[in-house]
């Protein structure tokens, strides 16, 4: 996908992520959780490290083959997502539901 450029330099385009009510829901608060287990991985293990990138600077973003590859290294090997969901033997939930407001 090209990227977008205005005089052979990216732009970089600011935006504001606001917390959720349910912290099951908030994206502020799963980024937090996903640094802070980062930060703690790479103490141990310099793997992980490059993953830590300061992403306000071009060219230094994670690529999303480097996260697809720590992803699938470090969750899918310890997590079977795929049983978990076909498992499930509760209720059916509609979408309704889930758009109600409580």
């Amino acid at each position: 996908t090209p990227k977008e450029t205005r005089g052979h330099w990216r732009i970089i385009k600011p935006f504001h992520v606001c917390a959720h009510a349910d912290p099951l829901l908030c994206p502020v608060l799963a980024v937090s959780a996903f640094l802070r287990h980062l930060t703690l991985l790479s103490r141990h293990d310099p793997e992980h490290e490059r993953l830590l990138v300061n992403t306000k600077l071009p060219g230094q973003e994670v690529s999303s083959i480097t996260f697809e590859q720590h992803y699938r290294r470090d969750q899918l090997a310890t997590h079977d997502f795929s049983a978990a969901v076909l498992s499930y033997n509760g209720d059916p939930i509609s979408v309704d539901q889930v758009l109600e407001d409580p």
